[in-house]
Formats: structure tokens, C-alpha cells, sequence
């Protein structure tokens, strides 16, 4: 009998150590990219669909995209992906802008974003998005911001409209990257971190520190790595005048180039905190350990 209750709390421990571990696996699944805003530019159609009016948005979006052109020839929204490694994606679709020349730019407003709490002072915001470009001319330039207006590519350069600000990575010439704060209509960003040249397929990444009540702002840029997820060092940081970051609804994609380049950009995420915005497709391990916890569990109940 005693031996019979030994063996008995044994099983018990291992079959709650099992349950434990796989709690534990499930909770990091729920916890880990828990975006507050998500476009994978999910497409389906089985082929490009014009950028103008692209919809059902992703999550914690107000409604489907406005773009400045309409034509699938030249901003679109492909049913293709790029090469993602390890990082999670929808499956289908990315947002793509070639055979043009001038300026477009593409936007979203978000409810959610504004009322998350990550846009409040002394608060963090988290961003992050693929990128793959194939370069600009002398006069190119690109950026994904958010703010109170809309990126302007109407004339060389880009420039916010009168009395809108927004904070967000700047492409220049030579595929780089620079964290930056656009201001009225300043052509340009008003402040720019130092830039960073990239090539190939990137998940950018972009951490937001908000200051206290009039303190400054910093924004650091970084990259993931597609396999691991994990940051690069610091490749452009900038400290910036106290913006008022709590009235951001507007998400932008811009670019200008008047030699027609082709950018692409997919799985965009807004979130808390890096693990947020850089997520990972689960690890068949993990996979395994969840069905483990499960075959515990039934056999407990069959007892």
C-alpha cells in the first residue's frame, strides 16, 4: 500500500508538472503579440487589389485604407508574401507600390490606438513592420508615421500638413533608415536620428518613449532578426520636443520617388511592448508540450 501511494503521488506530481508547463506554454502563446493594432494586409482574391478602399482592415483599425491612387498598377496590395523567416504572418497579402512616379501615400485612423493608454505620458508605445524596398533615387524618400495628419508626397521631399506632427521611421536615399519627427509643414523630418543603411527583407522595429507632461520624446530604431526576433543594437535614436502623442489616430505609408521604385511592406503591429510587435510562429516544441498537458489532463479525468 505504501508503495501503491508513492507511485500514485508521483503520477500526481508529474501529470500536475506536465499541466503546469503547458499552462505555462498557453499563457505565453495568449500573452506573446498581443497587438493593439495588426495589418498583415490580409488578400485572398487570388490577385492585386487597388490600395484605395483595401479592406476589411486588420484589427484595432477604423475601416478600410484611403490611398491617393487607385489603380492596382500602381499602389496595391498583392495576394503574395515576402520572406519572412520566422516571423508570424497572415498568410496571404502585402502592400506594395511600383511602376509609378511621384508621390502616394496610404492611411488608416485607429479608435484604439488613442484609447489604449500607450499613447499617455510617461508611457510606451511599440511598433514594427516588414520591409523590403529596392532602393530609391537622389530624390527619394519613404516613411511610416503616425500622428494627427497624413505624410504629404505631393512635392519632392515629405512634409506634414500645416499644424499636424507625427513620429515614425524615415527612408531616404540608399534604402535608409532613420527614426523621426515630422512637424507642421516642415519638408522633411523636423528631427532625424543618425541613418541607417539596410538591404534585403527587414522587420523593422521602433520603440516610443513617451516623456512626462512637456519632457521630451525618444525614439529609437531598431531591427529584428526574422529567425530569433531578437534586437539589433540602437541603429537611430532621437530626442525630441514634447509632442502631444495623446491626439495620434492617423497611420501613414508614404513614399515619393520620381524614378519608380518598389517598396513593400507587410505586418504591421502597434503594441506595448516588443515582444507585442515581434512575434514568432510557435515552436513545434511548444506545440508538443500543449498536446502533452492535454493527454495529462484526460487521463487524470479517466482516473
Amino acid at each position: 500500500p505504501i508503495k501503491h501511494k508513492t507511485n500514485t503521488m508521483k503520477t500526481t506530481h508529474m501529470t500536475k508538472s506536465i499541466m503546469t508547463l503547458a499552462g505555462l506554454a498557453l499563457c505565453t502563446a495568449s500573452l506573446h503579440g498581443a497587438a493593439v493594432v495588426y495589418e498583415g494586409f490580409n488578400n485572398t482574391s487570388g490577385g492585386a487589389e487597388a490600395a484605395q478602399g483595401f479592406g476589411p482592415a486588420g484589427t484595432g483599425l477604423d475601416g478600410n485604407w484611403n490611398a491617393n491612387f487607385g489603380g492596382t498598377g500602381f499602389i496595391r496590395v498583392d495576394n503574395e508574401t515576402m520572406v519572412t523567416g520566422n516571423i508570424a504572418t497572415d498568410g496571404n497579402g502585402e502592400y506594395s507600390a511600383n511602376n509609378f512616379g511621384g508621390g502616394f501615400e496610404m492611411t488608416n485612423t485607429s479608435a484604439a490606438l488613442t484609447g489604449s493608454g500607450l499613447l499617455n505620458d510617461g508611457g510606451t508605445l511599440w511598433m514594427s513592420y516588414l520591409y523590403q524596398g529596392q532602393g530609391f533615387s537622389a530624390g527619394g524618400w519613404g516613411g511610416i508615421a503616425i500622428g494627427d495628419g497624413v505624410l504629404d508626397t505631393s512635392a519632392n521631399g515629405m512634409f506634414m500638413g500645416t499644424g499636424t506632427q507625427a513620429v515614425g521611421v524615415q527612408t531616404q536615399t540608399g534604402n535608409g533608415f532613420q527614426a523621426a519627427n515630422w512637424l507642421g509643414a516642415t519638408q522633411s523630418a523636423t528631427n532625424k536620428g543618425a541613418t541607417a543603411s539596410l538591404s534585403g527583407t527587414q522587420l523593422m522595429v521602433a520603440k516610443f518613449e513617451w516623456g512626462a507632461a512637456f519632457a521630451n520624446e525618444t525614439i529609437t530604431l531598431y531591427t529584428a532578426d526574422l529567425n530569433t526576433g531578437a534586437l539589433s543594437a540602437a541603429l537611430s535614436t532621437v530626442s525630441i520636443a514634447d509632442v502631444n502623442q495623446a491626439a495620434f489616430n492617423t497611420i501613414s505609408i508614404a513614399t515619393r520617388d520620381t524614378n519608380a521604385p518598389s517598396i513593400f511592406v507587410d505586418e504591421f503591429r502597434l503594441g506595448a511592448s516588443a515582444s507585442d510587435v515581434v512575434v514568432l510562429v510557435p515552436e513545434p516544441s511548444s506545440a508538443a508540450l500543449l498536446g502533452l498537458g492535454g493527454l495529462a489532463l484526460l487521463r487524470r479525468r479517466r482516473k
